[in-house]
């Protein structure tokens, strides 16, 4: 191996002798190049002394300065990358140099005084020149709200912080608190000496403060109504001080696509003020981050940063647009509001009712019928035979009377009766419309709508608005929304008309509205949840805040499936049905083998299926079994019996609750219950 590595080497070696000849000539050559530039270099100028500036691409290189005939050394600019983007990996200078920053202001400020007195860039922020020639922004936008804004102390003073320290419970480990928090938001003046601002800013509120702009005092502020569907809360100060000068800010009407508004807030990166200008950039429903709820929401292009919530969202004009509420993560400069409709709804509910009470909903999962086989196959769209195909259209409503079987061009022998035709004396024709809507695939047996709707009926209309195959609405214009947005503008206990086809017959109803229970709760804002503590065996209600304590944010990639399935996709089927989760069981003598035992639905407790854990607190006090039996799993298949000495279990529940510092062995709300008495109608 070495000597055929040094025959290699010789070999090379040989051949390098064998080509330097060749190579004599050019190096000549490149000698003689090199004396005559250096000659060059040592004779004058004709344009004269030049000075060393840097290079117009702010990359380092310079220009010889031949007036004493010795170049200067080559300086480098630093070159700082700028962030790079999906479309280009190409280093480009963050600054440029301070000549050509002097030079690009003195075009802007050129192109500036052509236009006119009141001319701003493209960008709405007005520049200026400093001594050194660097441009900085202005925050001063040139549009009538802006000037209307900074010039009026009122709107601004309107515009308050809000302070809130909260403590919120430990909902892996019930009887605990979390650590006392602080935060900060935003809130506004309305009508009725009260503060409007988001929901998600004084959520486990233990004390609230709110300061005015240009102030340092903090007022103490009480939380009247709160409603963490919409994410709206009312505030009120009692201190008359702090209403010394304070003007309400009034609501206008819902902006339309590139209207131009700007938020008003407390955002982090300061303590005082901010004001962000934007424009509309879309309107249709969407998930309220708070509760996971659909309801109407505005997306804007204006900056939305944390503090920023609860401020108000003003159009040209100085009105509520919208409330500033959440912005999306994986995104630039794209935040949301919470449209007026929205807020009224809020503000009419808790004047209507005293208090709020919530959006409603049908009560049924439906899905689209855009496919043509299963319109068809649902008798929406009538028979070709007898359709001109040159009136035939796919929009509007149906009409289906007896009075329309003699409006078609000549007679038809089959008759009308199991078709949709419309005739409007208006048109010199007939016009013969397919019939759209949603298909019901469930619906709920708790609500209203059971007694009326069933699957397979499809939706037609909601209050006359026709649906399209694609559960859309028209809105305002060209716009639509899903046709959810008309229920909720409803009130618990209000009525709705839906028109459907049942089997190719068309059906008039009147569906009166209530609120759906939930199987698992999304949400618990203000809530302590229940928990009850049993020789070691800890149970509590499955929640989603209970999957998001013991699973983390991304909850639904690890738990359970067990536990998602009933989460994602439960339906109450009795009043106050539950899913009674056992979360851990604590060591003691009596759980000996049990104590790996954690997160499992509990199927039955001596045989009785339950359905609540206020029924299997019930069950366990009624007991007069030696044994108590638990039958627990996420499924079939995985299911286990866990069974219990009742005596032992009674004398070893104190002992475990002395041994895990837990204050009592239920929650307040099951002691109270138990205190009652335990009736029947709330278990």
């Amino acid at each position: 191996m070495v000597s055929r590595c040094r025959d290699g080497a010789r070999r090379r070696g040989a051949g390098f002798l064998f080509v330097a000849p060749a190579l004599l000539p050019l190096l000549g050559q490149a000698l003689v190049l090199v004396s005559v530039l250096a000659l060059l270099s040592l004779a004058p100028s004709p344009f004269g002394s030049l000075k060393a500036r840097p290079s117009p691409f702010g990359y380092g290189s310079t220009r010889s300065s031949p007036s004493n005939g010795v170049p200067p050394p080559q300086r480098r600019l630093p070159l700082v990358l700028a962030p790079r983007c999906c479309s280009s990996t190409t280093p480009v200078p963050l600054r440029r140099p301070w000549r050509q920053q002097r030079r690009f202001a003195s075009r802007v400020n050129e192109r500036k005084d052509s236009d006119d007195s009141n001319s701003q860039s493209r960008s709405g922020s007005k520049w200026r020149t400093s001594a050194r020639g660097r441009i900085d922004p202005e925050l001063v936008v040139e549009s009538p709200a802006t000037r209307r804004i900074g010039s009026s102390a009122g709107i601004l003073k309107s515009v308050v912080k809000v302070f809130c320290t909260d403590v919120r419970p430990n909902f892996a480990l019930p009887w605990q608190m979390e650590q006392q928090e602080s935060s900060f938001s935003s809130g506004f003046v309305i009508a009725g000496n009260r503060i409007l601002t988001n929901a998600h800013g004084v959520a486990w509120r233990n004390v609230v403060r709110v300061r005015k702009h240009g102030d340092s005092r903090k007022f103490v502020a009480t939380v009247e109504h709160v409603a963490h569907e919409c994410d709206l809360a009312l505030l009120r100060v009692e201190d008359p001080q702090f209403w010394s000068g304070l003007e309400p800010l009034e609501l206008g009407d819902l902006p339309d696509l590139q209207d131009k508004i700007m938020v008003v807030g407390y955002p982090h990166g300061g303590d005082r003020i901010s004001i962000t200008q934007g424009i509309v950039s879309r309107v249709e429903m969407g998930s309220y981050s708070h509760s996971g709820e659909y309801l109407l929401m505005i997306q804007i292009d204006a900056a939305i940063n944390s503090g920023n919530s609860g401020g108000p969202a003003l159009n040209e004009d100085g009105k509520i647009v919208g409330v500033a509420f959440q912005a999306l993560d994986e995104a630039e400069n794209i935040g949301y509001i919470i449209p007026n409709p929205i807020i009224d709804h809020f503000l009419q509910d808790i004047e209507v009712h005293g208090k709020y009470t919530g959006f409603c909903r049908l009560g049924v999962s439906w899905q689209t019928t855009e496919n043509e086989a299963l319109r068809q196959y649902l008798q929406l769209v009538p028979p070709e035979d007898i359709l001109d195909e040159e009136s035939k259209t796919y929009q509007g409503d149906a009409i289906l009377t007896e009075e329309n079987e003699d409006v078609a061009e000549g007679e038809n022998e089959q008759g009308f009766d199991d078709y949709d035709l419309l005739y409007d004396t208006e048109y010199e024709e007939e016009t013969v419309f397919d019939d759209t809507g949603v298909l019901i695939t469930h619906v709920e047996p708790k609500m209203p709508t059971a007694d009326i709707l069933k699957s397979g009926d499809v939706i037609v209309e909601l209050d006359g608005v026709p649906i399209a195959s694609d559960g859309t609405v028209p809105f305002r214009g060209e716009e639509r929304v899903l046709f959810s947005h008309l229920l909720r503008s409803k009130f618990p206990g209000d009525t709705i008309d839906v028109t459907l086809i049942r089997n190719g017959e068309r059906i008039e109803e009147t569906i009166e509205l209530q609120l759906p229970p939930q199987l698992v709760p999304w949400y618990m804002y203000d809530k302590y949840p229940s928990y009850l503590v049993y020789c070691g065996l800890v149970f509590t209600p499955l929640s989603v805040p209970y999957l998001m304590a013991e699973f983390g944010h991304r909850w639904q990639r690890y738990a359970p499936v067990g536990l998602l399935a009933p989460s994602m996709y439960g339906v109450v089927e009795d009043p106050g049905e539950e899913v009674v989760v056992l979360t851990q069981v604590m060591a003691s003598d009596a759980t000996t083998g049990y104590e790996d035992i954690n997160n499992v639905k509990v199927i039955s407790c001596n045989g009785q299926r339950v359905k609540s854990l206020r029924q299997l607190l019930k069950i366990i006090e009624e007991n007069q079994e030696p044994f108590v039996r638990f039958e627990v799993g996420n499924s079939p298949s995985t299911s286990m019996q866990l069974i219990l000495n009742a005596e032992d279990a009674e004398r070893e529940t104190e002992e475990v609750l002395e041994q895990n510092k837990i204050p009592d062995q239920m929650s307040a709300d099951l002691k109270r219950w138990v205190e009652e008495g335990m009736p029947e109608k709330d278990s």
